[in-house]
């Protein structure tokens, strides 16, 4: 298990896996007859290449493979045939883990963040290495049994027998590149992990106007995704005042941002004339693919934090009591009417500004 991880199944297609097999278990033991060193050559063939020539009944690749894994280091019981399985720490940065990817979110570009194991003999333990132009580098540590036992998971359960897919290295990566994302959004730099949908609950959205500079409704969640391909945000718990649904529609028209308690940051979407949007008025929600995207910072300074704090507390305070409860409907209305209240508190101090600003204009002498 000491293999490039794309190779697993496919023993006999690495130079390193062969010169692995020499220097471990032996040519002749592997039932070939070797030829010289300097005769090394990749190709589809495999093993022919690389031994003159086969025995008639010569080692399968299982066979091959559960041979290399006899005699090394610290064991891990094998659940299919119950015999031990065993790793040379000294092999670990030999296998090959996929990169993850980030998206800037506000320049629409991919960073690439390498992943490499190194093996620490004298402390039993196998790093996770993250490591990025952008970001810089993050490592994990894995004791060695940990290690052991999701290899040997991987390889006796997985059917890909990647160790990506096993969830508890998945943990790990992901730890790391969420890290690397939470670190430079207190930078005011903020990315996304391709293929990783992000639900922020805890703040509140507001829907405004651009046309008429007004504050038209609100939303309690915002989602947004980044793929290969394409990016997609969806605002739920919409509640509508002075507009309707089939205006929301309208492109270029509608900025919706988010205050976000969890992250700090405003997000303020726009969906751009070549939108894809999507209204559901039975749902409260809306979805926009390809949009346009400003962040901003948000601090307990903001001038609106603490109606953002305030209309949190209420919104805990509702969906804390189940649907059931008598007092729910109530709760309900309060909290709608508290929202409305939000809308007509900013109208007001927009008429007010747009007073001032008015006067400002006038020259008195």
């Amino acid at each position: 298990m000491h293999m490039p991880s794309d190779s697993w199944g496919r023993l006999g297609s690495s130079r390193e896996l062969k010169e692995y097999a020499v220097q471990y278990v032996g040519r002749e033991e592997l039932g070939f007859i070797p030829i010289d060193d300097d005769e090394l050559v990749d190709s589809q063939d495999g093993w022919n290449d690389f031994f003159k020539q086969p025995i008639p009944t010569p080692m399968s690749q299982i066979d091959t493979m559960k041979h290399l894994l006899e005699g090394l280091q610290v064991p891990v019981k094998n659940p299919k045939t119950g015999e031990e399985d065993h790793v040379d720490i000294n092999l670990v940065n030999k296998i090959v883990i996929d990169s993850e990817y980030v998206e800037d979110m506000l320049n629409n570009t991919k960073v690439k963040i390498d992943i490499n194991l190194e093996g620490d003999k004298e402390k039993s333990e196998v790093h996770v290495v993250a490591s990025s132009q952008v970001f810089g580098n993050l490592k994990e540590i894995m004791t060695l049994q940990q290690f052991e036992e999701v290899l040997s998971k991987t390889i006796n359960e997985l059917k890909d027998q990647r160790l990506e897919s096993a969830e508890e290295f998945k943990a790990i990566l992901n730890r790391l590149v969420n890290q690397f994302i939470e670190e430079n959004r207190a930078d005011n730099k903020h990315f996304a992990k391709i293929e990783q949908e992000y639900e922020l609950k805890n703040g509140v959205g507001i829907i405004r106007d651009i046309q008429t500079n007004q504050d038209v409704g609100t939303f309690e969640t915002l989602s947004y995704e980044y793929d290969r391909n394409r990016r997609t945000a969806s605002m739920e718990g919409i509640i509508l005042s002075g507009r309707t649904y089939k205006e929301l529609e309208e492109k270029d028209r509608f900025e919706f941002a988010y205050y976000s308690l969890d992250h700090n940051t405003v997000y303020s979407l726009i969906a751009e004339k070549g939108a894809v949007v999507t209204v559901n008025a039975d749902e409260d929600a809306y979805d926009a693919e390809r949009y346009s995207l400003i962040i901003d910072p948000f601090s307990s300074e903001h001038e609106r934090y603490q109606t953002v704090l305030n209309a949190q507390q209420l919104k805990d305070s509702v969906t804390s009591i189940d649907s059931d409860h008598p007092l729910y409907d109530e709760k309900i209305q309060v909290f709608r009417q508290a929202r409305l209240d939000l809308l007509e508190e900013s109208r007001k101090k927009q008429k007010q500004e747009q007073l001032v600003n008015q006067f400002a204009d006038i020259d008195l002498f």
